[in-house]
């Protein structure tokens, strides 16, 4: 996993080298927020990998880690890059089940939001909307306006097989609900009812389906919801880097 603290300085040295558009001033485009670039397009074309550049879009300017993939990548505060939700606690989970889920720890990947058994989606805040709060790399809340500009400058979206999630008992119409930074929302139903058999937490992968069905490229994921309904519907929500990517 890349240290995302770390500027890789080789590779700093050589932005200098680069075109693209910013507002000008001293120093390397890029390298100082007092000259950032101003374009997302610009950037990503210059092809930089495993450092960082300061952009400025939608009025904020923003410290953002380029991964070795040439990805964007956007944090979350103290590495909740695990979201885990359910419905009815963690023990009953499965609902229809006999006992109780397991495997847990092999999908736990970071620290979950809202402790150690996440937020149960029968109470407040695990019923309504939950913000991811995307980050810089120096921890700077990403605004939604930033991101609006930066909708309109996506390429290829994001990252592939950057998510990883699963669902029991979910059994509700539209069980999943992905908000994007321009505020319009989208909902898809999954449903499956495991019962007693299967205990497994991710009996179902939905990588592909999120990805390549459901999470629109063109726009920003800023927040989820379970909308289950009364129904005992349980949702492990995880990526697998501990970033938003995109690009």
């Amino acid at each position: 996993m890349l240290n995302w603290n770390k500027k890789e300085a080789p590779l700093k040295a050589l932005a200098g080298l680069g075109g693209g558009v910013g507002r000008g001033g001293g120093g390397p485009l890029g390298d100082d927020p007092s000259n950032p670039y101003t374009s997302w397009t610009d950037l990503n074309a210059e092809g930089f990998t495993s450092t960082t550049k300061y952009l400025e879009l939608g009025g904020q300017t923003l410290n953002v880690t380029i991964d070795s993939g040439g990805y964007a990548n956007f944090f979350r505060n103290n590495n909740e890059y695990t979201l885990l939700l359910w419905g009815t606690g963690y023990n009953v989970m499965c609902g229809s089940a006999t006992g109780p889920c397991n495997n847990i720890a092999t999908y736990t990947v970071g620290n979950i939001q809202g402790g150690s058994q996440g937020y149960d989606t029968n109470a407040s805040p695990g019923n309504d909307w939950i913000d991811f709060n995307w980050r810089d790399t120096d921890g700077t809340l990403a605004t939604a306006a930033f991101f609006n500009a930066m909708d309109s400058q996506l390429g290829t979206g994001y990252k592939p097989n950057s998510f990883y999630l699963g669902g029991n008992d979910v059994e509700t119409s539209n069980s999943w609900n992905f908000k994007y930074s321009d505020g319009t929302t989208d909902a898809f139903d999954q449903q499956d009812n495991h019962g007693s058999t299967n205990l497994s937490i991710v009996a179902r992968d939905l990588s592909s389906t999120l990805q390549n069905t459901w999470v629109r490229n063109d726009k920003i994921m800023t927040a989820f919801k379970d909308s289950k309904g009364s129904d005992p519907a349980g949702v492990i929500f995880t990526w697998r880097h501990a970033a938003l990517a995109i690009k």
